[in-house]
């Protein structure tokens, strides 16, 4: 590096340098060091790193097609190839917005693993490679610090991706129904993943690292191979129905998380136990703010009683053929509702004096007898009335 130049103007130090044309087929990132003396002590250094510097000649493809798409965009010097610097020189990937930047060749492109080469690449537009149907491998720009909206939704072939430890963020459903997609390493850095990115994804287990702060709502929805999920320590924020129709069998929520959101385990009918906060002694429920039950662990029960002074029950979940019966405590003052197996027959003692709040007039589904206080089974009927002739008076 060369042609420093510096003035000092009330204690603020300003300084340029110069581009070094001296190398231009360098083939790795360059830097310079910066220090500050008085009087022979070294007061302060500082060292200036180059981003990346492009190798000679032109990018190998692995894929003909993935070769085709990028030399029609960012072929710059018309000679059929691209060079590692006309993939350096890119910036953004911008479209018309109304189609897979791949073109035509979107639905056969196999590999985009030089997409490496993108090295000042900071981000994707939206839908950049959605529905690529025959992508299996990508190895993303290392510079890349978010990988936005869409960018692999249905990617139905994707089996492998490789995440550089600049990402940030992972966007709103990046990589939704990429169903041979069975795991990904999420790097460090990474600090948010948003709504539905992995909704309907092939993933059999995932690690969220302790950087992550937040998981947005239908993060992982509908992973129906999902069996193994680690949150750790760090995590704060957990949106509605995350892990949603998972088939997980145990979860742990980590000390640091402060917000639930709704329905965070719908329908996770597998689950046999909840740890760690908000977790209830015997592991079988999710209790928020202290009384309200979010989820509740079904798998292997054949009967349970939710504890007096529970207040709220706002979990779904769907009971074997082998429960028989659930005992809903007289402090209950608001029901969501449940759902019940329908091939089963299953008695519910529900105890409160006052008919429960409930966003529908049917709490209940499935093959159910419910036995509210006899006193109030007039205002039970009342309230519940298309279940009406399934509720029964009983002497508690």
């Amino acid at each position: 590096m060369r042609n420093l130049n510096y003035t000092v103007t009330q204690k603020i130090l300003t300084f340029s340098v110069a581009s070094n044309e001296d190398s231009p087929n360098a083939t790795s990132p360059r830097s310079g060091k910066i220090e500050f003396k008085c009087k022979g002590n070294v007061l302060a250094s500082y060292t200036i790193n180059e981003e990346g510097q492009p190798k000679a000649g032109n990018i190998p493809f692995k894929d003909q097609y993935a070769k085709q798409a990028l030399v029609e965009l960012f072929d710059t010097d018309g000679d059929g190839e691209l060079s590692y610097r006309e993939a350096a020189n890119v910036e953004s990937f911008a479209y018309n917005g109304t189609q897979n930047i791949l073109g035509r060749f979107k639905s056969v492109v196999t590999s985009l693993d030089e997409l490496q080469y993108f090295i000042r690449l900071k981000s994707f537009s939206t839908g950049a490679f959605e529905g690529s149907t025959n992508l299996v491998s990508v190895i993303l720009p290392p510079n890349l610090t978010s990988v936005g909206y869409s960018v692999f939704q249905d990617c139905t072939k994707l089996t492998g991706i490789t995440i550089h430890n600049n990402i940030t963020s992972i966007g709103p459903y990046t990589f939704r129904g990429c169903k041979a997609l069975r795991s990904i390493s999420i790097p460090s850095s990474v600090v948010s993943i948003s709504r539905g990115t992995f909704e309907e994804s092939g993933l059999t287990t995932i690690n969220i690292p302790g950087s992550v702060k937040t998981i947005g709502d239908l993060a992982f929805e509908a992973c129906e191979d999902l069996v193994s999920v680690t949150l750790n320590e760090g995590l704060e924020s957990l949106g509605v129905r995350v892990f949603s129709l998972c088939k997980f069998e145990s979860i742990t929520i980590p000390n640091t998380v402060t917000s639930i959101g709704e329905n965070l385990l719908m329908y996770c009918n597998n689950l046999k136990s909840i740890k760690g906060k908000y977790a209830s002694d015997d592991e079988r429920l999710l209790i928020k703010d202290g009384f309200n039950v979010v989820a509740l662990a079904p798998a292997g029960l054949t009967s349970y009683s939710i504890p007096e002074g529970i207040a709220k029950l706002s979990f779904y979940s769907t009971f074997s053929k082998s429960f028989t019966y659930l005992v809903i405590p007289s402090t209950v003052t608001s029901i969501e509702g449940f759902s019940i197996g329908i091939n089963s027959k299953v008695s519910v003692y529900c105890k409160p004096t006052d008919v429960p709040a409930s966003s529908n007039n049917h709490p209940f589904s499935g093959n159910t007898t419910v036995y509210v206080p006899q006193a109030s089974l007039s205002q039970y009927q009342s309230a519940w009335s298309s279940i009406k002739d399934l509720i029964v008076g009983y002497n508690y």
